[in-house]
């Protein structure tokens, strides 16, 4: 998996509910498993893994103001 290559710079409270969304997605994914549905729990877990990497580079880029 290649990143994105360019850092985001958080500051604190933006990090900790960052990573507050990333664990609550994790958390969904367990749920996911227990009920069965195995498929979209790896969707979930492999997206984190993604968010957690950087992101993905992407062929193109958008210009999307903050």
């Amino acid at each position: 998996m290649e990143s994105a290559g360019e850092p985001v710079h958080l500051n604190v409270e933006q990090h900790a509910g960052w990573e507050a969304a990333l664990r609550e997605l994790e958390h969904q994914a367990v749920h996911l498993e227990i009920d069965g549905q195995p498929d979209a729990a790896e969707i979930l877990f492999t997206a984190v893994e993604i968010a957690r990497a950087g992101g993905l580079r992407c062929q193109h880029r958008l210009s999307i103001p903050d």
